[in-house]
């Protein structure tokens, strides 16, 4: 979901953003929950600036929030 200035994560039981390495990927994660809308986000970046991400036990990269000046589009 995103907030007036971050993407936020929408789940009642997770409070972290769950990112995807490929476009892809997050189409298809996506889609368990309806029509995904992909968004690219600036990680390095991100991690550049001091946001903290996390690794889930299953290889999932996730992070607290993502703040709008670091999504795109993609293509």
């Amino acid at each position: 979901m995103k907030s007036k200035n971050k993407l936020v994560s929408t789940s009642k039981f997770l409070s972290l953003v769950h990112l995807s390495p490929d476009e892809e990927t997050a189409t298809k994660v996506g889609s368990r929950r309806g029509q995904p809308i992909v968004l690219c986000v600036a990680a390095e970046t991100m991690h550049r600036d001091g946001h903290q991400f996390y690794l889930s036990a299953n290889g999932v990269w996730l992070v607290d929030a993502v703040p709008a000046a670091y999504l795109t589009f993609p293509g």
